[in-house]
């Protein structure tokens, strides 16, 4: 599968049009299933409900990792396309049980890298058994502490490696210009990993 996000440079000025012909051009080079990837505080473009409806006529466009942060969009989608032919994951930790109430069947985020156990349980909760009432609850006391250290530190590359270095896989140091975690900020997240007992 290829996840595939609008183009970066001039990103803001790309009309739908072009945006379309764009994914329209690398379906038809190739033949295995793409993921669309809306991030538009990344990219500066919104795929939009309407894009996202015109693509998904495309035979191989039938995934959509949809990270625009307005949970809003993943009811807009699903109402307009069909779950069949748009499979739909959430990327913030702040919107993923909204997301899986609203029919999100998947989610992508940072923090699985070194928290797996949770983000599991949580999808277990909400899209394999519709269990929204354990999932609040997990989600309320597991998943937000830890989510909140990304908007807190805002080092989001330094906190996955840096978790996963405290968990015993060491990842190196973040690829320039990304931070590592300094002193004060590895105590903090060492703190929140203890208290939702990842550590």
């Amino acid at each position: 599968m290829l996840m595939v996000s609008p183009p970066y440079y001039f990103g803001a000025e790309l009309t739908s049009a072009e945006i379309v012909e764009h994914y329209r051009q690398i379906a038809n080079a190739v033949s295995i299933p793409i993921m669309l990837y809306n991030d538009p505080p990344i990219t500066g473009f919104d795929l939009t409900t309407e894009i996202v409806a015109e693509l998904a006529q495309e035979p191989n466009i039938s995934y959509i990792k949809e990270s625009s942060y307005n949970v809003r969009r993943i009811g807009e989608i699903l109402s307009v396309i069909s779950g069949e032919k748009m499979t739909v994951f959430t990327a913030a930790y702040f919107t993923a049980l909204e997301a899986f109430v609203l029919g999100a069947v998947g989610w992508i985020t940072g923090m699985q890298n070194f928290y797996p156990g949770a983000c599991v349980e949580l999808f277990d909760m909400c899209v394999e058994r519709q269990d929204f009432v354990a999932g609040r609850k997990l989600y309320f006391e597991k998943i937000l502490p830890v989510g909140r250290l990304f908007s807190e530190l805002h080092k989001p590359t330094g906190i996955v490696k840096g978790a996963l270095e405290m968990i015993g896989i060491p990842m190196g140091k973040p690829r320039l210009p990304f931070q590592p975690l300094n002193k004060t900020e590895r105590a903090r997240v060492r703190e929140v990993l203890e208290q939702v007992g990842a550590l």
